[in-house]
């Protein structure tokens, strides 16, 4: 398809030049045929310049229709990049936490170009079907959160707005292994900073996480927390406690101590001289 516009354009460049050539052509054949036309050197010349005019004309207006499509195809590429410029991109999902896989967070994260603003949440049964009843629990733990409920005024480029969702322990132990069948969608209605409205959809399946087993003790750098924690309160009880700890036995010197300690160094040091000389 690409190729037809600019072979049409040729086939008629050749047709209009070919024109005057067809057209004197078929009057000297005519002319030669019956003797009865008289084609002087004045009007060959008068037909000529006026096929040549005409054709002239043709190809100034083919051009000039040409350029003018040229000009919309660049304001139009020129008006889509700037949309893509501020074109905002909302995805909702689901991740486990860092404490622990069996807790999720919901994610709304912005991975376009442009500030989201206005945006919406509606919540829906896959293919338009009602709630089951397991859904319905998770739905109504999505309705908890304000920003889902309502709406979120804007979400930068780039951000992602999370928060604690529910807990794979809670919810199996209020429907059973039927957990793992809820799947709902999400569409999400918002504008760019231009006010242009934009839809998108994603969709909660929580079959994905089926099977999922985590190995060690977590993430790492929260174990390092939990430990640290822990130390900082012991040593905030031989603190407390006058350096007393059942945990620890430590003893504490304090300054006055040290001055005290140098002062009887120094009386014994004056005793010693005294008793030698």
């Amino acid at each position: 398809m690409s190729n037809e516009k600019p072979l049409w354009i040729l086939g008629s460049l050749l047709m209009l030049l070919l024109l005057p050539v067809t057209f004197i052509a078929g009057l000297i054949a005519g002319n030669v045929i019956s003797n009865e036309i008289t084609l002087s050197d004045d009007s060959l010349s008068a037909w000529v310049a006026a096929y040549a005019t005409v054709a002239i004309a043709v190809l100034t207006f083919i051009l000039a229709l040409e350029t003018w499509k040229l000009r919309r195809s660049q304001d139009k590429q020129s008006a889509d990049i700037l949309e893509q410029s501020i074109k905002p991109e909302l995805e909702v999902y689901l991740e486990s936490s860092k404490i622990s896989f069996q807790f999720m967070n919901l994610h709304v994260e912005n991975t376009g170009n442009g500030l989201a603003k206005n945006v919406t949440f509606k919540i829906t049964g896959v293919n338009g079907a009602s709630f089951t009843d397991q859904e319905q629990v998770l739905v109504k733990e999505f309705n908890r959160l304000n920003f889902i409920k309502n709406s979120m005024a804007s979400l930068g480029v780039q951000k992602t707005r999370s928060s604690f969702l529910f807990s794979f322990i809670d919810l199996k132990s209020e429907v059973g292994s039927e957990a793992f069948d809820i799947k709902l969608n999400i569409s999400l209605a918002f504008t760019n900073v231009a006010g242009k409205e934009y839809t998108s959809e994603s969709i909660i399946d929580l079959s994905e996480f089926k099977g999922i087993t985590e190995l060690g003790n977590g993430d790492p750098i929260q174990n390092i927390a939990k430990e640290t924690e822990k130390i900082r309160k012991v040593f905030e009880g031989v603190v407390h406690n006058g350096g007393q700890s059942k945990n620890l036995n430590v003893r504490i010197h304090t300054k006055k101590d040290q001055e005290e300690r140098q002062a009887k160094e120094l009386e014994m040091i004056a005793e010693y001289q005294r008793q030698k000389s």
